[in-house]
């Protein structure tokens, strides 16, 4: 079964940028470490995948923000898995 729900238009925009970043940095750090025509100091490496964990920490957080809009509908073991349209700013819970 699904469950519709409207999230803030602000938690949605955060959610959607940090996506974007986080995508991102892991992306340059996939390329940089497997592109041979370059040589990436290993400081500047090791400063990527910091940021990359600092992201995904604020990208947890947002995730939680989402999911404080619809988690009191649900029983709190409840198994479920959702889906958040950017476009929408409208989450899918499937349960």
């Amino acid at each position: 079964m699904t469950k519709t729900f409207e999230v803030p238009a602000d938690v949605t925009a955060k959610v959607e940028k940090l996506q974007y970043e986080l995508v991102g940095l892991k992306d340059l750090i996939a390329f940089l470490v497997s592109n041979t025509a370059y040589t990436v100091p290993e400081e500047r490496i090791c400063k990527l995948q910091k940021e990359v964990v600092d992201k995904t920490v604020e990208y947890e957080k947002a995730k939680l923000e989402v999911e404080d809009v619809f988690k009191g509908e649900f029983a709190a073991n409840a198994q479920l898995n959702w889906n958040l349209d950017f476009t929408t700013s409208v989450v899918t819970v499937e349960y």
